[in-house]
């Protein structure tokens, strides 16, 4: 994704938020790219990441 991507503009920077498009896009991504697992760590997994929007 890119940061013009519709999921990256103006959205709460979140857990749930992170899970719910990760969950969204894994068959995407297994087919596309082989991804077999994905992982949430850092800021995001603790729930207290930022928005990256001004």
């Amino acid at each position: 994704m890119t940061p013009d991507h519709p999921d990256c503009l103006d959205t709460k920077a979140n857990r749930a938020r992170a899970i719910e498009l990760l969950t969204r896009s894994k068959s995407t991504l297994a087919a596309r790219y082989g991804v077999t697992e994905l992982a949430l760590f850092g800021s995001t997994a603790r729930d207290t990441a930022r928005s990256m929007a001004p």
